[in-house]
């Protein structure tokens, strides 16, 4: 809005980069969990003592830390969102 103040505006902004990029990790996230999946159903997979064992140890392991940090990093900034549009919201003061 032309009223904004130029550290509300720029604050407005901050929160549309953090909610786009906080959807296409998410979005990232379920790609690489799709792909790992499809890659469980279709391959033989070696015998391992645990779960634990394969994904972080065998050839799963980027796809296993790929789903992880993509989803973390999708809620860390879905988290951020949250508190930018409640800072916005509900005054600012220190903003503008």
């Amino acid at each position: 809005q032309s009223s904004d103040s130029p550290n509300t505006a720029r604050l407005k902004r901050l929160h549309m980069l953090v909610a786009w990029t906080s959807l296409v990790s998410e979005l990232t996230a379920i790609m690489y969990a799709t792909i790992a999946r499809n890659v469980l159903l279709e391959a033989a997979v070696p015998h391992t003592h645990s779960l634990k064992e394969l994904l972080l140890r065998g050839e799963y392991a980027l796809a296993w830390t790929g789903v992880n940090s993509h989803f973390l990093f999708g809620l860390l900034g879905f988290v951020s969102t949250v508190s930018l549009n409640a800072w916005l919201s509900f005054g600012c003061n220190c903003a503008g």
